[in-house]
């Protein structure tokens, strides 16, 4: 809907670019588009820059409002640069809202605008998605926590986050999904995500969305980076330690809000063993303990993690589907290959120090995998991590506690 004219003030700027030459430019003219496919949401604009006042990389977009009086210094939707037709969707709008808009064109001279438009989205009670705020700690997972609301009479809805580099991520690239039958009464939904598959020291927008009879309605994008990936850094203050039982040393590893021994446990407590016995492999792998024996095995300050410890390690390397290949010490020095996905760029450096069976009497699995005891028992089992030569996943895997596993510590 055309509401009046626009004018623009007779400016121009002489630009010298020698003692000899100069350029005049002016402001730019522009004239405003019809508002198209408008849903409850989002709406496609557009206009044209007729004249770019001299300026072949003018600046462009729409600016608008919920007044009349809309300009820059409004809500802006940029659309690339110089003259000729432009268009591009503007979403996150609330519904069974009357907006005004116009369309711009800015260069050293000024801004010109074009005619001033009006449009409204449609009609209520269809349900909107709200982005709310992402937390971020990791440089390969964050958290979004977003709100569903206007939903009274929808009767299923699909909805979720979306996430990428781009400005307006959307569902046809990474997002999350989920399906809600809402019984009766229910008005909104609140819901948190992990997002994955991030890099670090990266920026990435997010939005909500929410899919129903309607189509698909976008929240507003909200943007966050990455932190830079911290490889390799020892422990604050703590770069070694020193077991006062035997002498040995163990350097540390940061990871997160955690420090961890970067090497497997090595003391020789009652019941523990080396692979094949061995003792090169326990210099080379660390020794296997029973479950009851790991429980102590220690060195003072530190401790045998509890699952969810471990489960916040994997967190923060970006999901137990990717954590692997962090955790795992790249080549094949002590991993078979092809030793999937390993990088080590948590610094954690896990190595493939096989298992023992109590109930078999045999030894398995050194170089193809590194079983890790945590302090939690499910009866009859008891749970430890699993890291495969063959996978970039690190899973939980469960077993007999007089099984001899690997032991990593944690400081207290």
């Amino acid at each position: 809907m055309l509401i009046k004219n626009s004018c623009f003030a007779a400016v121009a700027v002489t630009i010298f670019f020698s003692c000899s030459k100069s350029v005049v430019m002016t402001i730019p003219v522009v004239e405003t588009g019809e508002a198209k496919e408008i849903t409850w949401s989002s709406v496609i604009l557009g206009g044209r820059v007729i004249d770019d006042g001299g300026d072949q990389e003018v600046s462009r977009g729409i600016c608008y409002s919920l007044t009349p009086y809309v300009d820059v210094g409004d809500s802006l939707m940029e659309v690339g640069h110089g003259a000729g037709n432009f268009e591009g969707t503007l979403d996150g709008l609330t519904h069974s809202t009357h907006y005004y808009y116009k369309a711009f064109a800015t260069n050293e001279a000024g801004t010109g605008y074009g005619e001033l438009y009006a449009f409204s989205t449609e009609a209520g009670g269809i349900p909107t998605a709200i982005t709310e705020e992402v937390q971020c700690t990791s440089p390969y997972m964050a958290t979004c926590n977003a709100e569903i609301v206007n939903l009274a009479g929808s009767t299923t809805i699909t909805y979720g986050i979306c996430w990428g580099t781009s400005s307006h991520p959307d569902t046809s690239g990474l997002h999350t999904e989920q399906t809600h039958v809402l019984g009766p009464g229910i008005v909104s939904i609140s819901y948190t995500e992990n997002l994955f598959e991030l890099n670090p020291g990266t920026d990435y927008y997010t939005r909500a969305y929410v899919t129903h009879s309607a189509g698909t309605g976008y929240g507003k994008p909200y943007g966050f980076t990455t932190p830079v990936e911290q490889i390799d850094l020892p422990c604050p203050g703590q770069p070694l330690v020193i077991d006062s039982r035997d002498g040995q040393t163990y350097p540390t590893v940061q990871i997160g809000t955690q420090c961890w021994l970067q090497r497997n446990l090595n003391y020789n407590a009652a019941t523990s063993r080396c692979y094949e016995d061995n003792l090169t492999n326990c210099t080379e792998f660390g020794r296997l303990y029973d479950w009851q024996t790991a429980l102590g095995v220690c060195p003072d300050g530190w401790h045998l993690p509890s699952w969810d410890e471990w489960d916040l390690l994997l967190d923060y390397l970006g999901y137990y589907l990717y954590a692997g290949g962090r955790l795992k010490e790249a080549g094949t020095v002590h991993w078979e290959a092809p030793n999937s996905g390993a990088t080590n760029s948590s610094g954690f450096t896990g190595l493939p120090g096989g298992s023992y069976s109590a109930y078999s009497d045999t030894y398995t699995g050194l170089g193809k995998e590194g079983c890790f005891w945590s302090r939690e028992f499910y009866n009859p089992w008891f749970v430890s991590l699993l890291m495969e030569y063959d996978t970039v996943a690190a899973n939980s895997w469960f077993g007999e506690k007089e099984n001899g596993l690997s032991v990593r510590c944690l400081r207290d």
